[in-house]
Order: structure tokens, then sequence, then C-alpha cells
């Protein structure tokens, strides 16, 4: 029966790569074969002698698959041409290309025979206006199955089937079907059909489908790129914010459309294929995550500032005493060295340099408590590599500002 191939091209052919691999059986691809995934696809494609083919036993080399596991099905990477590689040893002038949605093309199919919309609109008339909402090849095809229904529930079955249905033209034989990875239309197939439907599902049904897979992969995306960018660490997240914000305005000003045809049915359609790929769910989840993003981005940057500003006051506390001392010492130190000698129990501390010291930069140990109170505040918030480099700079401080004062002032004592 030609509706059951129709069922079969579209289920099997739509498949990009396996659903899973098995230990179960002898090869790994043997299982799902069984299942889902079809032994062999062939397609004659412009007219070429020797038709696109593919088998799936890439699949049975375990070495071949750790090496590239989302390898793409040959009818994919033949049509995409030389130009696009599916590997990990791509060239320079290669696009690399990688699935984002999961293993399943999206199917575009119109299909005409009349005696199956004439018996839907005989039924209707006859059993009321549930009868292709019950009907299981409808489901089928609406919902790409080539076996069995994958709903066994009838009320919920039906009910996926009017959420899924776009049946404008009904009475004139046509109907819609629109899911996140189908749209399929059921004609009768005479002249109007082949003319006008068959061409309008070529042309911009197509292309509403193809923008609405490109929004929805580049949602996609860029959730997955915020999940990488939230794991950087240090300076380049602000900037990588700050890329993935201009991509995304990009995006949304280019690709992101709310109406793309002033056609009354083309809008009605457009809606739905949002609705059933959750466009306009995923923007808005996309704003919330970029906005949460950019404001983690802020408050890491407002933190490094912060810790820039606390490095720059403690380099100011610490120089900003010795300044004093300098100034103030170099002016007064004679004052200071003749009050020291008129006091017998000091005078002999004249005589000794660390003494001279002692008593001419009585301000040091100040200095020290002073900014060993900044490093432990600072070592409460802050990595200890950075409490190392401080004590390094206090005690070059502390060893060689006393050296420098007192050979200032060595012709004054």
């Amino acid at each position: 029966c030609a509706k059951e191939y129709i069922l079969k091209i579209n289920d099997f052919g739509r498949r990009i790569y396996p659903q899973f691999l098995s230990e179960e059986k002898k090869n790994p691809i043997d299982l799902v074969q069984e299942k889902f995934l079809p032994l062999g696809v062939e397609l004659n494609f412009n007219g070429e002698e020797k038709p696109i083919s593919e088998d799936f036993k890439y699949f049975n080399n375990e070495l071949e698959v750790e090496d590239n596991p989302d390898k793409l099905s040959e009818i994919v990477t033949a049509i995409l041409g030389d130009k696009f590689a599916n590997n990990t040893k791509k060239k320079n002038d290669e696009i690399q290309i990688k699935p984002i949605i999961d293993d399943r093309m999206y199917v575009v199919t119109w299909y005409g025979n009349k005696q199956i919309t004439d018996g839907y609109r005989i039924s209707d008339e006859i059993e009321g206006h549930d009868f292709y909402l019950n009907n299981d090849f409808w489901y089928k095809f609406i919902f790409v199955d080539g076996k069995e229904k994958t709903c066994q529930d009838r009320f919920m079955a039906k009910q996926l089937v009017q959420d899924s249905t776009y049946s404008r033209w009904f009475e004139y034989g046509t109907l819609y079907g629109i899911t996140q990875y189908s749209l399929v239309c059921l004609n009768d197939g005479e002249s109007f059909a082949r003319d006008v439907l068959l061409q309008h599902m070529r042309s911009h049904y197509y292309e509403m489908a193809a923008l609405s897979l490109a929004q929805r992969a580049s949602i996609l995306s860029f959730s997955e790129e915020i999940s990488i960018i939230s794991t950087i660490q240090g300076r380049y997240l602000t900037q990588r914010v700050s890329e993935l914000h201009h991509n995304y305005l990009q995006f949304v000003n280019r690709m992101y459309f709310k109406e793309i045809t002033p056609q009354e049915q083309g809008i009605e359609m457009y809606d739905m294929i949002q609705v059933k790929m959750r466009i306009e769910q995923g923007i808005k989840d996309l704003d919330n995550e970029i906005n949460e993003l950019h404001n983690y981005a802020s408050l890491v940057e407002e933190n490094e500032k912060s810790n820039l500003l606390i490095f720059i006051s403690i380099l100011g506390a610490l120089f900003l005493v010795p300044s004093f001392v300098l100034g103030f010492y170099g002016m007064n130190i004679k004052t200071i060295i003749d009050l020291i000698n008129q006091y017998s129990f000091l005078r002999f501390l004249v005589e000794l340099n660390w003494g001279k010291w002692l008593l001419i930069f009585p301000v040091l140990p100040g200095i020290l408590l002073i900014f060993l109170f900044l490093l432990y505040y600072y070592y409460k918030k802050h990595t200890k590599w950075l409490l190392i480099i401080y004590i390094i700079i206090l005690l070059l401080v502390l060893i060689f500002l006393p050296i420098l004062l007192f050979n200032i002032n060595k012709e004054l004592i």
C-alpha cells in the first residue's frame, strides 16, 4: 500500500545516526536496526548513476566510533558536499558540522491521495468531526511513525492529533500536520494540489520550517555556550559574555521573526511551528540566562576592581607613612640627635647603628603593626599567594628603607 511506503520512507530515511549502541548482540548496531534504524538507505540524487547509500556499519567498529562518535549519515554528508566536515580531522577550508538536536532529520512531506481524503470527509459527515482525529494513519503521518503508533492511549493520541492538525481547508480535502520534527500535507492529489499546494510546500512552507529549525538550533547552541562560559574564571569572562551578547543580538535581529509572510494561512502555520518548537519560550529562557550571566560577569568584574583598589590602598598605606617619616626626619634629624645626647642613659645608643635606627625611626614598628593588620584583613578574603607577595614587599621595605634614610642623613648624624 502506497501510504505505508510513505510512512516507512519518512521514518527510516530521516535517521542520521543510531539512537543507541547495544552490547547484547554480536554487532552493536544489530539491536537498534531491529527496532528503529533501517538496514540501509539509498538515495538517487540529481540523476547520478551511483546512488548515495548508508548502512550504518561504521558503528560496528569500536575504534572508529571512539574517534568520531557523532558521524552523520552519508545521505547527509554526500548532499552537503566536500566543503563540510564531520570528523575530528577538519581542514582549514572546511566547515565543521555536528548534530545539535537529535538523531532525526526534520520531515517535510506532501502526499496526494484522493481515496484517503475523500474517506475522511465522508466519514466526517457520518461519524462526526472526530473521525480523522482518531485515524491511525493520520497520527502516524504527522508524528512520523513507520511501524506502531508511539502513543497507545487513544485519548492522549486524539489530543495530540488535534493540537498538531491545521484543518482550515479540510472540506476541500487538505490537512496539514505540524510537530516539532515534521511539517506534512495530505490532500487529494488533483490539479490544484499538484500545481499550487505542492509548490507552496516546496517553497515558503519549507522555508518557514527551515527558518524555525535554524532558530531552534541557535537557541540550543546559545544555551550550550552559556553553560560553558559560566565556568570561565578570570578576566576572559567579561569578554566572552560581551561576545555572546553581541552574537545573541545579531541572532534576534536577523533570524527571530514574529511574522514572515502576509498570507493568513502562512501566518497561522508559522505560529504553529513556533509553538511546537517552543521558540518563543526558548527566547525568553535565553534572555533570562544571558541576563543572569551578565549580572554574574558584572559581579566578578566589580570584585576584581575592588581587589585592585584594596591592593592600591595597601600599597598607599605602606608608602605613605615612610614618606612622611622621610620628610619629617629629613628636616629635623639633628635636633633629635642633640636631644639624645642630653640624656646619658640614651647616649650609648648613639654609638650603635641599630640604636640610631630604633630612635631615629621609631615609627617603623608602628608601620609594621598597621601593615600586618591590613595583611590579616586582606588574607581573610583572598588567596595565600597574595599574602606571600605582600610579606616580601614588607620585608624589603623594612630592610632597605632604614638603610636609605640613614645613608641620606649620615653626614648630619
